[in-house]
């Protein structure tokens, strides 16, 4: 709904922009971009090179001049160009955007609005808050036409999202000169040196 919020003003109009737009860090950028295309009314096939709009998802390459070729050559009245990175906003991008954001991580008010606009109904602040919690791709994975809210939640509380693995304890360097046998001299030398 951060999307949405950011692109009312442009939607609305009918005239022609481009928007370019910061992903939170760590998030999969393809459930936005399905997002996207939803805002503009494009089916998300994949064909829509053609279309009066487009949306371009950068998120291994800063490299943006294939942007300023699509939207320039192409007749493209309409973009959204999704960043991985806010570092990749560089002056040519500003240039190219009639709008420049960073969407800030969706809050349970976002998850309530999606839902509704989804056709899953209200949703309650509890489980709002709950589904919340969870990483956007999880919710895009269990969020499908049918299945109720109830469900779905139940499905997340069913497979909980795995733990991160703990970092490695760097706290054991390894074996010192003087561990190591064999060294004789090489050991007093580097232990001085």
């Amino acid at each position: 709904m951060a999307l949405s919020r950011v692109l009312r003003h442009f939607l609305r109009s009918s005239k022609g922009f481009v928007a370019s737009v910061v992903v939170p860090e760590g998030t999969n950028i393809h459930p936005y971009s399905a997002a996207a295309h939803r805002l503009l009314g494009d089916p998300f096939d994949g064909a829509h090179i053609r279309n009066p709009s487009d949306v371009i998802v950068i998120k291994d390459d800063p490299d943006l001049s294939d942007i300023t070729k699509l939207t320039r050559y192409n007749g493209t009245r309409r973009v959204i160009i999704l960043l991985a990175f806010e570092e990749w906003v560089t002056d040519d991008v500003r240039l190219l955007s009639d709008v420049t954001a960073a969407l800030p991580r969706p809050t349970a008010m976002d998850i309530k609005i999606a839902a509704k606009r989804m056709g899953f109904g209200r949703i309650g602040d509890a489980d709002a808050e709950f589904l919340m919690t969870h990483d956007i791709t999880r919710l895009s994975l269990m969020m499908r036409r049918g299945r109720s809210v109830d469900a779905m939640i139940a499905r997340l509380r069913r497979y909980p999202t795995p733990p991160e693995a703990p970092a490695p304890d760097n706290a054991d360097p390894g074996p010192t000169l003087h561990d190591l046998h064999g060294f004789g001299p090489a050991a007093t030398w580097g232990t001085c040196h």
